[in-house]
């Protein structure tokens, strides 16, 4: 049996909306009692009313990605003796009761467990990978996985670390009744056609590009229907750019990028 005293939420910041992430905290120290906070070598930012007992800041010189980050989360977890480690965006806001749905959820067996972001689920639901931001996770299996891949800085972090939890014979779950709100890549509106779509910044496009390369080659033969589904959803991506976004030729230039240093990570 696990309680709440259990979980650190550890919430991974680089240059962030100081407000948004303020919030963020508030939405969990509502539900748990310690957070910890690895920033990424961010521009100098000022939290308001922290109370230094319940929020811990460890700052990284510079920006070593999100993998590396939540691997110094984990080994504060497992220094300080907690047993569920929950990762978090810098701009996730909590909804309230969300971390007890996901503790119920790992109670009754599951090992990973994560928000239900598309809210489509209706009822607890066995995945083949996890989304980072909300994801409630046993230390014990991530470090029986040798934690995150730090070599993917961002992007497919979450995949690669559920498929390797997947392949280790961990149960892993999408709950319900766990909710978030969230912002996915930035708003941006193609005049021609009026259409209103998400995007990246060139830079963000390598790093997609290269690490689904990656994850693809890597899992291709061990999880055919993702990878198949993910590759759809990429070329998805890839289209949307080449109709809609003005910075297209940036854009795929990079991804082109990506694609080529995919096989040096």
């Amino acid at each position: 049996m696990y309680f709440l005293d259990d979980i650190c939420a550890v919430i991974v910041t680089y240059n962030p909306d100081v407000s948004v992430l303020q919030k963020n905290i508030n939405s969990i120290l509502k539900q748990i009692s310690h957070c910890l906070i690895v920033d990424n070598g961010s521009k100098e930012y000022k939290l308001e009313n922290i109370d230094e007992s319940s929020v811990k800041i460890i700052s990284l010189k510079d920006n070593k990605g999100i993998a590396y980050a939540l691997n110094v989360g984990l080994k504060y977890c497992s220094d300080n003796k907690y047993k569920l480690l929950l990762s978090m965006d810098q701009d996730t806001i909590l909804c309230e009761n969300s971390i007890v749905q996901l503790l119920n959820a790992v109670n009754k067996g599951a090992d990973s467990v994560g928000i239900n972001w598309d809210k489509r689920c209706n009822s607890n639901k066995n995945v083949e990978f996890l989304i980072t931001s909300g994801n409630l996770v046993k230390v014990d299996a991530l470090n029986s996985v040798n934690g995150y891949d730090s070599r993917l800085f961002i992007d497919s972090v979450d995949f690669d670390i559920s498929l390797r939890l997947k392949d280790a014979g961990y149960k892993l779950m999408k709950v319900a009744n766990a909710l978030a709100f969230h912002k996915i890549g930035e708003p941006d509106q193609n005049v021609k056609f009026n259409i209103k779509y998400f995007t990246h910044t060139a830079e963000r496009y390598y790093y997609i590009s290269r690490n689904h390369y990656y994850i693809e080659n890597k899992y291709k033969k061990t999880h055919k229907i993702f990878c198949l589904k993910k590759k759809f959803f990429f070329y998805l991506d890839v289209l949307k750019i080449l109709l809609l976004d003005k910075e297209r030729n940036q854009k795929i230039k990079m991804i082109k990028l990506g694609k080529i240093d995919s096989t040096k990570i």
